[in-house]
């Protein structure tokens, strides 16, 4: 999974905001609020992942505390996919079903 489109983010008092641009900025025209692991999220959604590799990024920076890295990446991920913000991962020879 990645994002849909590409986001500038920027600090805003104690947290940070993504905006679409390009051709994003004429499909999705919302700010998104983010806190800084959520930007960290945003940072690496510019190129594909899996919710693991995102995990196994995040486990590098923030102490986990009962797995709640890999419950907060999901719920991320589902509200992001919900918003339609994800760009659908591409189908390629090897993924393909007949």
């Amino acid at each position: 999974m990645r994002l849909k489109y590409p986001f500038v983010t920027q600090k805003v008092n104690d947290g940070y905001v993504a905006v679409a641009t390009d051709e994003g900025a004429d499909e999705f025209k919302a700010i998104v609020r983010l806190n800084e692991v959520g930007k960290r999220i945003f940072e690496l959604l510019a190129e594909e992942q899996t919710e693991e590799s995102i995990v196994a990024e995040l486990k590098k920076t923030y102490r986990d505390e009962d797995g709640k890295i890999e419950r907060s990446v999901h719920e991320f991920v589902e509200q992001l996919d919900s918003e339609g913000i994800l760009a659908k991962p591409r189908l390629t020879e090897n993924t393909r079903t007949t």
